[in-house]
């Protein structure tokens, strides 16, 4: 709920068309590193099982900074979905730009850049497990942007930075 209310708070810099603005740039390589961060954690420790007690049960293997690293995307890109609903709050942009650059915008979070060098074991990986952590990601990023509280919340910080200074002053 931070992640989506903090967006309402902080003005981000966002391009109306394909620009490219320093904001949207930072806040895709963001993205990305935190997407790297969670698969090559994943793949590394893929295979691996943690004996639970049980001997006829076994669960694998989630290293905290694998689960830390989802954490942080998930927050990331709550916090970008809601920059770009609050753009469209405010009259910076229409809401078919807004669906457009939040499409873009995930598209080059989750998809390595161009001439990024991945062994073929690791691309195969990449491609399964990344298309997994998206729609996980992005359902749980939507759910919370979505939720009526947020909505109702993320409203009213929008109108009280709007009202004129000397209303707030009374």
């Amino acid at each position: 709920m931070v992640a989506a209310l903090s967006a309402s708070v902080v003005k981000v810099d966002l391009p109306k068309g394909f620009a490219q603005t320093e904001a949207l740039r930072q806040l895709v390589e963001t993205g990305r590193s935190l997407v790297d961060q969670s698969l090559v954690g994943a793949y590394q420790e893929r295979g691996q099982f943690a004996n639970t007690g049980r001997s006829d049960y076994l669960s694998s293997v989630a290293t905290p900074s694998i689960t830390v690293a989802q954490d942080k995307l998930r927050n990331h890109m709550i916090f970008v979905e809601s920059a770009i609903d609050h753009a469209v709050r405010g009259g910076r942009m229409s809401s078919g730009q807004a669906q457009m650059l939040k499409e873009r915008v995930e598209h080059q979070v989750f998809t390595p850049p161009d001439g990024t060098k991945l062994s073929p074991g690791f691309k195969q990986y990449f491609d399964s497990a990344g298309r997994s952590l998206r729609s996980q990601v992005m359902k749980e990023a939507r759910n919370v942007v979505a939720n009526k509280t947020v909505t109702e919340i993320a409203q009213r910080l929008h109108e009280a930075r709007e009202r004129p200074a000397h209303d707030r002053s009374r």
